[in-house]
């Protein structure tokens, strides 16, 4: 993996980011690690940890002070002596009055919501929308997504980012297809699984979850 130079990290990355993915980067080495046995001690995908160690991870803190922590390193010094804010005093209890919760809106940004901003929210919310027709048996290829949604503004690192969240939070299912013997990853709305009808001939594309996916509902063959 070929990290970005000291001339070529991206502005969002501060200097504790970049002291920090040193530091995993040499802990990396030394241990003989692969970025799935990383991911896999808090319990995320190879892609995130590839996209945060090159530089292309769109909010990066948070996952890396989980990465430093779960493999007992130290951390950037400002990391470590930063204060914590002073609690806020306890707001006055409010009478409670019973109603029925809105459901969540896909693709908007709530607060509380880790590794993800409110200037997320556009890019994920595009996604969602090129994927609203989607299912199992009528995926979404990545390569078509990225040409649909990239624009000067909008580049294909940032759009695969994006995505990588929704496949975390679950939103998203990402797969791959097999078709003529060619494996291609496709993406698809979470829960929108299509069962094979008596009668109906399986078709020839597979679809199996891929191997950064967070369960196994890639679907029957569609």
């Amino acid at each position: 993996m070929t990290r970005p130079t000291a001339t070529q990290w991206p502005v969002h990355y501060t200097a504790e980011d970049i002291a920090a993915i040193e530091t995993l980067a040499a802990w990396k080495a030394e241990n003989s690690l692969t970025n799935v046995q990383i991911g896999n001690r808090i319990g995320t995908g190879n892609s995130t940890i590839s996209q945060i160690l090159r530089g292309v991870y769109v909010s990066p803190t948070g996952m890396l002070k989980r990465l430093l922590a779960s493999a007992e390193l130290p951390m950037p010094a400002a990391w470590r002596t930063a204060e914590p804010p002073a609690p806020a005093p306890a707001p006055m209890p409010a009478p409670v009055v019973a109603r029925t919760p809105s459901p969540p809106r896909y693709g908007c940004w709530q607060p509380g919501e880790a590794d993800l901003t409110p200037a997320d929210a556009p890019l994920r919310a595009a996604i969602l929308r090129a994927l609203r027709r989607t299912t199992s048996a009528e995926p979404l290829a990545v390569p078509e997504l990225l040409e649909r949604l990239t624009t000067p503004d909008t580049k294909p690192a940032q759009i695969r980012a994006a995505l990588a969240a929704l496949v975390d939070a679950r939103e998203v299912m990402r797969a791959n297809v097999t078709h003529k013997r060619r494996t291609l990853e496709v993406v698809y709305l979470m829960g929108r699984i299509v069962g094979t009808r008596p009668g109906r001939r399986a078709g020839a594309i597979r679809i199996v979850p891929s191997e950064h996916a967070k369960s196994v509902h890639g679907g029957p063959v569609a």
